[in-house]
């Protein structure tokens, strides 16, 4: 409903303006509008008979004495005038001679001559009409007809009442009488003031009286004897003719009723009834269209409406009231405006609520952030900041507002170059940048700047004053004292836990080269012994005890060699010399030094390294060593019975892979990820079963880093382990490169 209150409170306002009269004038300008479009001429059967200027000169005396009129009346009817109405005062009496006369020539007439009645309401006392009407003696022997006319409101004739009470009876109007058709006619009726009315025959009363006039122009004809001079005063204001005469109005109101012409008007409720219809269909439409579409359809259709009613007065004697018609489409436009314009409104509302939100949202962001939020106006001034950056340059709220970029003090990037000179550039640095302020307490503070300019540029609206962009410069900066000093300390102890590390590496590297003397001479003697190379010794168990104290010792050995190596990765003083190998040699290799071991653990060993892959650029004693280590390990880990296998592959992406699997012991899935860890044992119970000081993997993992590699371990409790080592492609070269 609310939809429809607009168009509908304009109706209700045109409907009541409409039916209480408040129209009327814009419907008489319509009619007369509609009287000069429809235009047709005079039948020619009243011809009006002038008492005009030159009549007045010719006959030199006024009044004219009755004889003339006696006369003129004579003239007519021997003519063949079919009616003769005399359109001028016969109340009173004049010279007995001439009244006689004028009585006889209305009686030669023969009942043809019609003499008019003047009719009036009294201004004072009971309301009664007086009646001016011709003397007996000539009212004996005519026919008496009124001439009386109302004009409306605005002083205009525009209605002529068929029917005028006299003084004794109901009179016809003269036009009435002179249409002499018999017909029915309304009680009142509009004049067609479309007739042109210099179409109506006319001639001069002087003329008629002199019979200067054509044989046969009155015959059957109705003549009208009427003033039309000035100086007489008998004029009206009339639609379309301004001002005429009495008697061409009363000819006029005739020939409206000989043509059919006596309008009618349909009043204003089938105009109000359309109105509404129109305004119901039009306005919800309007409301959605564009302005200038809208107003052109309403100036169409009250076109329309116009040349409508315009056709159906030129086609009917109706007149058809069409100002409510005529202004719905415009009511119906204002409304769908207005709904149009309550629409934007309610639009622009949310919007203007939504941005208001949103800064709102926006300034407590930006008012709650960590960082310094300083904005610079176009006029290169402080004209925003939020609370950090008061408290940042130490100011308090407000403290920052209408200053300068100049007056920030201290304020420097990295570089020394000031936050001026950084703003006044051609572009701000897009990088975050590091420098250093000095806030109001002269302590300098060091900060992450961010620099952003943005450029408002004059828009195309026509109340756009500015011809220059608006430039405005953002700045954000952040406090990092704190993280300067967690990364000073977190750089002290790295520093100190790398020198504890090298240390530490240092320490066995040292260790381990002192007990590899002594360790050495201690197999030495212990070979000797077990070789009895000096004779026999003593006991028969000493053999034994020697052959114990040799696998100890080398065993020692290989355990310190193994933290020599790993020493020597940590610390990077490994030797790392490439070439190009081939793999499968590399693994012989590997297998004939574990021969010792293979020895003493029945196992299958298996190799499966394709001949034609390409040959390995690597250091071929990091390799070797890194085979023996995964051997050494599938080895300890595989019971008798099991198989190793030492396979390797190209992959697709051109570099190699070389594995070592085993149908050992395997290892669960959550005690895989800390084996390439030193000391990482996979037995770490007091009653472990496996020697080692779990340095294997972690040897191999420094050995493939310095290939560039990787290695990752898959395998499964019961079902086995596999190892994989993957050298990128840029270690792999081709067959032919290898032959040359």
């Amino acid at each position: 409903m609310k939809r429809h209150a607009a168009w509908l409170t304009m109706f209700v306002a045109l409907s009541a303006v409409a039916l209480w009269g408040g129209l009327e004038w814009l419907e008489r300008g319509l009619m007369e509008l509609r009287f000069r479009a429809v235009q047709r001429d005079a039948t020619g059967q009243v011809v009006l008979v002038e008492i005009d200027e030159a009549s007045l000169r010719q006959l030199d005396t006024w009044p004219w004495p009755r004889t003339y009129h006696a006369e003129l009346v004579d003239r007519l009817a021997a003519a063949g005038a079919a009616t003769i109405a005399l359109d001028i005062d016969f109340s009173s009496h004049s010279t007995p001679a001439a009244d006689e006369a004028f009585a006889a020539a209305l009686a030669r007439a023969e009942g043809r001559v019609v003499l008019p009645v003047f009719t009036a309401h009294r201004i004072a006392g009971p309301q009664a009409l007086d009646a001016t009407r011709p003397l007996e003696a000539f009212a004996r022997h005519a026919a008496l007809a009124s001439v009386t006319v109302t004009p409306d409101s605005d002083s205009r004739v525009r209605r002529l009442s068929t029917l005028r009470p006299g003084a004794t009876a109901t009179l016809p109007a003269m036009a009435v009488v002179l249409d002499g058709g018999g017909r029915v006619v309304p009680a009142a009726f509009y004049i067609d003031y479309g007739i042109r009315a210099g179409t109506i025959p006319r001639i001069a009363y002087a003329d008629v009286l002199k019979g200067h006039f054509p044989a046969g122009f009155f015959q059957g004809r109705n003549a009208l004897v009427a003033a039309t001079a000035v100086q007489l005063g008998d004029n009206l204001s009339t639609p379309v003719h301004v001002v005429v005469s009495g008697g061409e109005v009363i000819a006029l109101a005739a020939e409206s009723l000989r043509q059919g012409r006596a309008l009618a008007r349909t009043g204003p409720l089938p105009a109000v009834v359309l109105a509404l219809l129109l305004m119901a269909w039009l306005a919800p439409k309007l409301g959605d269209w564009r302005l200038g579409a809208g107003f052109a359809l309403a100036a169409g259709l009250s076109l329309c409406a116009l040349l409508a009613s315009i056709a159906v007065q030129a086609a009917a004697p109706l007149s058809v009231d069409a100002a409510p018609v005529l202004l719905a489409p415009w009511l119906a436009g204002l409304a769908g405006l207005m709904r149009k314009l309550e629409r934007q409104a309610l639009r622009l509302f949310r919007q203007r609520m939504h941005m208001q939100q949103q800064s709102l949202i926006t300034r407590a962001i930006v008012e709650n952030s960590f960082d310094a939020v300083i904005v610079f106006g176009h006029n290169g001034r402080v004209d925003q900041h939020n609370r950090a950056a008061a408290e940042l340059f130490g100011t308090g709220d407000g403290g920052l507002r209408g200053l300068e970029a100049g007056e920030l003090l201290g304020v420097t990037a990295s570089g020394g170059r000031s936050l001026v000179d950084l703003l006044s550039g051609p572009e701000p640095p897009a990088d975050l940048l590091e420098g250093t302020i000095i806030d109001r307490n002269r302590k300098e503070v060091p900060v992450e700047l961010v620099l952003r300019r943005m450029a408002l540029h004059p828009t195309s609206s026509r109340f756009e004053r500015r011809t220059q962009p608006r430039v405005y410069h953002f700045v954000t900066a952040r406090d990092i004292s704190a993280r300067r000093a967690v990364e000073a300390e977190r750089e002290r102890a790295l520093k100190l836990a790398q020198a504890a590390s090298r240390a530490k590496s240092q320490f066995l590297a040292t260790v381990s080269h002192e007990l590899r003397t002594p360790l050495n001479a201690i197999i030495g003697f212990a070979e000797i012994l077990k070789n009895q190379m000096f004779g026999p010794l003593g006991h028969k168990n000493y053999p034994q005890y020697a052959e114990d104290i040799h696998d100890s010792g080398r065993h020692l050995l290989g355990l310190i060699n193994d933290i020599l190596d790993v020493t020597r990765v940590d610390l990077g003083e490994l030797r790392f010399d490439p070439a190009r190998m081939d793999l499968g040699e590399c693994a012989a290799a590997a297998e004939h030094l574990l021969a010792a071991a293979l020895a003493k653990k029945p196992l299958t060993l298996r190799r499966a390294i394709p001949r034609d892959l390409p040959p390995l650029i690597a250091d071929p004693r990091l390799v070797k060593q890194i085979l023996v280590n995964l051997l050494s390990n599938a080895i300890k880990f595989t019971p008798a019975g099991g198989r190793v296998t030492t396979a390797a592959e190209r992959r697709a992406d051109g570099g190699i892979t070389l594995s070592v699997s085993d149908t050992g012991i395997g290892i669960a899935k959550e005690a895989i990820a800390g084996l390439g860890r030193p000391f990482r044992q996979l037995d770490q119970s007091d009653t472990r079963h496996f020697e080692g000081l779990g340095l294997g993997l972690a040897i191999v993992a420094g050995l493939m880093k310095m290939h560039g590699g990787t290695y990752e371990i898959e395998s499964e409790p019961g079902i086995g382990t596999t190892v994989s080592c993957r050298f990128p492609a840029e270690r792999t070269g081709t067959p032919a490169r290898a032959a040359a």
